[in-house]
């Protein structure tokens, strides 16, 4: 279920491209309103010098656009970039021709052996999507997306957000835990697309012990954040919650992690 013009994979776009969707922050994710409009302000990743982890620090590249885009169309919609970083993007309708039919592991009801719990597919089965990926041309450019994080001694979660198009409604629900090499995953599934935009929250909380994963349409992370520089270092850190996801739920139905 892809779209997005630089990578192959939805999951994949979101976290500076390695395979992580994960999940969010302090839990301030808002409402999309208009899920046809990509809105808001473009915020730099900053690290600490002692433990690595990220904060958030204005945007420094200047003014210029935003650009959304799909797998075989590198220009959906542009919008102005102000110098703050704030911006405002409609996305139009996807034409016909770019639209493509998930995996039907996508929507698999079926759960892997270490797993107990059920998801209920709803919908057509033969609808087919596309996912925005978004970047920013300025003085700086790069990716952009709709991400939170935050730590704690005990836990650090991660929170990403998608745009996904729909030519036919279709969901995905339901409660599911796994368990593998003494880690157990709990995911909260609660995707319902509608035909058009939508948007969707991806978030996952990691502990030593416990993963707990949840999926939603209808929020994102407040912060759009600039993925061009400290990529490299914010994947490094995320490695370990992601193999402890991937390990534990790999199979959940919905593409978590594809």
């Amino acid at each position: 279920m892809y779209g997005g013009g630089v990578m192959k994979n939805p999951a994949a776009l979101v976290l500076v491209g390695s395979a992580l969707l994960l999940a969010s922050c302090n839990r301030n994710s808002v409402p999309a309103v208009q899920p046809n409009v990509a809105s808001g302000k473009v915020v730099e990743l900053a690290f600490d010098p002692q433990t690595g982890w990220p904060s958030y620090t204005p945007w420094s590249g200047g003014a210029g656009k935003v650009v959304a885009s799909v797998e075989g169309k590198p220009e959906l919609a542009t919008a102005s970039l102000g110098a703050d970083g704030s911006f405002s993007l409609t996305l139009p309708t996807v034409d016909s021709n770019l639209l493509v039919t998930p995996d039907p592991a996508d929507f698999s009801t079926e759960l892997p052996d270490n797993c107990t719990g059920s998801l209920t597919f709803s919908g057509a089965n033969d609808a087919k999507s596309a996912t925005a990926a978004f970047s920013v041309q300025a003085q700086k450019g790069g990716e952009i997306a709709p991400l939170a994080l935050s730590e704690t001694a005990d836990s650090a979660t991660f929170a990403a957000g998608l745009y996904v198009y729909f030519n036919k409604a279709v969901g995905l629900s339901g409660k599911v835990t796994c368990i593998e090499n003494n880690t157990t995953a709990t995911g909260d599934v609660n995707v319902q697309f509608v035909a058009g935009w939508n948007v969707v929250s991806v978030s996952v909380t990691g502990t030593a012990t416990s993963t707990q994963i949840s999926m939603k349409t209808g929020t994102l992370p407040g912060n759009w954040v600039y993925l061009g520089d400290g990529a490299t270092q914010l994947s490094l850190k995320s490695q370990n919650l992601e193999r402890r996801a991937l390990g534990a739920v790999k199979s959940i139905g919905f593409p978590l992690f594809r």
